[in-house]
């Protein structure tokens, strides 16, 4: 499991400093073009890493967490949240899932769980109902 947490974290870093994401993660053409004091990719790391707290202090963390003097007010950032597709954050957990099915396809396939027909989403045809300890507990469509 540590193995899987430091690729997937490594697979989000990778997405969200790519060019690909970045275009996902444009509403308009003309989104993230300039360069700002949180463009994309400290916007994305903003987004992913905020704890709940009030927009002022999250600013004022998040700037002290990455060593950087300067700091934005809450209208900007919230200006910057505006031009951000939110597609942008469910191709993130695609591909996380997508890693995540791939390192353990075979303790997926060996759960033992029944068929649950009252959940409604699935994901590579498979059920997702619940976490129990480190493994989701799947069910097979049928």
């Amino acid at each position: 499991m540590v193995k899987f947490n430091k690729e997937g974290i490594e697979l989000i870093r990778n997405k969200i400093n790519s060019e690909e994401l970045k275009t996902t993660g444009r509403l308009k053409k003309t989104s993230f073009t300039r360069k700002r004091k949180m463009g994309f990719t400290k916007l994305m790391k903003y987004i992913l890493n905020k704890k709940g707290l009030t927009t002022s202090m999250e600013i004022n963390n998040f700037y002290n967490d990455i060593n950087e003097e300067e700091n934005i007010s809450n209208q900007s950032l919230l200006d910057q949240r505006l031009k951000l597709n939110p597609e942008v954050f469910l191709t993130l957990n695609k591909d996380y899932l997508k890693l995540f099915y791939q390192e353990h396809k075979e303790e997926v396939i060996a759960l033992s769980v029944t068929f649950v027909p009252t959940v409604p989403y699935t994901f590579l045809d498979f059920f997702v109902f619940g976490i129990s300890k480190s493994l989701p507990s799947i069910a097979f469509n049928k």
